[in-house]
């Protein structure tokens, strides 16, 4: 009996260390994936980074504000730049971090050279420039030019629409369906619509994270404090275009994320910085009985009286000439590019720039659009100029 009991506690004994073994091995390899997806490494440079750059830009200001007491007590005889440096070298920040402040001797404003800040104060030296080293897997051989920064990220478009085989699929709880935007008007190569992928998406119910809703901030906000939400096509197809999950072979190593066009709010904005002359105004309200808030966006130059949902020369500079920034003249690929906006119109209706600078909307199966791509620089990107109207990303 002692020799069968002992056999039996030897054999559950071996069930037991085998056991133990694969959940040894199971665990292993969940934390060597978690690794893998995670890039803690990666991460933590970012988040570094970011600090690093918060503390500098903090000290920084403390110092430029501490020069103007200094100077009118004349206890200083450096320079604004001069005195903020040499107070940042004294406070252990290395030779590189202070070589790449700036300092503007009137305002008092501090930035990183190349930085998100210091690119939204210069729009005119930035906005249209060609970014040489942005690299993704859409095979669409766009270039990418800046468009706009927030202070806190730079955006890059494509410089031109891209072709119809690069427009991606529609996602469906995170995974890609077999749907994808109709072809368009095949008098251009490069156009597409969005009857096929409207049944994948619910609407402004598709679009949960703040950060791309705030890429049409007036239009949420509307949405929030009137506890309304937007079912209508045109809602849906501007769904799809915010939708990173299906955009994401746009999105580069330098990415945090990428989606299939400028929202209204960003195109506009970026205009308004670099032709302070031909601002360009924008609401959601009703307008009388022909545009309805829920629709979306109406618009009108600065100056003038009445919001409409097209302005002719929206996107024309005051001696009459384009930028191609905004503009693309050359219409073999497309007529006009889409916005990731709707426009009060109507329910079916989405904004949209034509090849001679007009701001209006279309219907989501309007055949003569295409696709100009953004793209969501991370925060702690900057960048090295090349050339004139040329930058690296560092």
């Amino acid at each position: 009996m002692k020799i069968t009991e002992n056999k039996k506690k030897k054999g559950i004994s071996l069930i037991v260390l085998i056991v133990t073994i694969a959940v040894i091995i199971i665990l292993a390899t969940a934390v060597i994936l978690s690794i893998t997806n995670n890039r803690p490494i990666e991460s933590a440079k970012d988040a570094t980074t970011s600090h690093n750059e918060s503390v500098l830009l903090e000290s920084a200001t403390v110092l430029s504000a501490q020069w103007k007491t200094d100077s009118l007590l004349s206890k200083t005889g450096l320079s604004r730049s001069e005195y903020v440096k040499e107070g940042l070298k004294s406070q252990g920040f290395t030779a590189e971090e202070v070589g790449d402040m700036i300092v503007d001797e009137e305002t008092g404003k501090v930035a990183i050279k190349g930085g998100a800040i210091d690119v939204a104060s210069n729009p005119e030296k930035y906005y249209g420039a060609t970014i040489t080293n942005y690299t993704e897997s859409s095979n669409s051989k766009v270039g990418w030019k800046i468009l706009y920064s927030d202070s806190s990220n730079i955006y890059l478009i494509a410089d031109d629409y891209i072709p119809y085989d690069s427009i991606p699929n529609s996602t469906e709880n995170g995974s890609a369906t077999s749907n994808k935007p109709n072809t368009g008007d095949t008098s251009y190569t490069s156009t597409a619509y969005f009857t096929n992928i409207l049944q994948d998406y619910t609407g402004s119910m598709s679009i949960t994270e703040s950060k791309i809703q705030n890429l049409n901030s007036k239009y949420f906000e509307y949405l929030k404090s009137n506890n309304k939400q937007n079912k209508q096509y045109s809602m849906k197809a501007v769904a799809y275009m915010l939708d990173t999950k299906a955009w994401k072979k746009f999105k580069g190593e330098k990415a945090d994320y990428a989606i299939g066009g400028p929202t209204l709010e960003i195109f506009i904005k970026s205009w308004n910085a670099k032709y302070k002359d031909a601002k360009i105004e924008y609401q959601v309200a009703d307008v009388g009985s022909d545009y309805k808030a829920l629709n979306g966006y109406t618009h009108k130059k600065a100056g003038t009286t009445d919001y409409t949902t097209y302005i002719i020369d929206a996107f024309r500079k005051s001696d009459s000439s384009y930028d191609d920034l905004y503009v693309i003249r050359d219409t073999s690929k497309a007529y006009s590019m889409w916005l990731a906006s709707t426009s009060g119109h109507g329910a079916t209706y989405l904004g949209y720039v034509d090849c001679i600078g007009y701001l209006g909307d279309q219907d989501y199966y309007y055949g003569g659009s295409g696709f100009r791509p953004l793209v969501c620089l991370k925060s702690s990107v900057k960048l090295e100029e090349q050339s004139f109207g040329k930058y690296a990303i560092k």
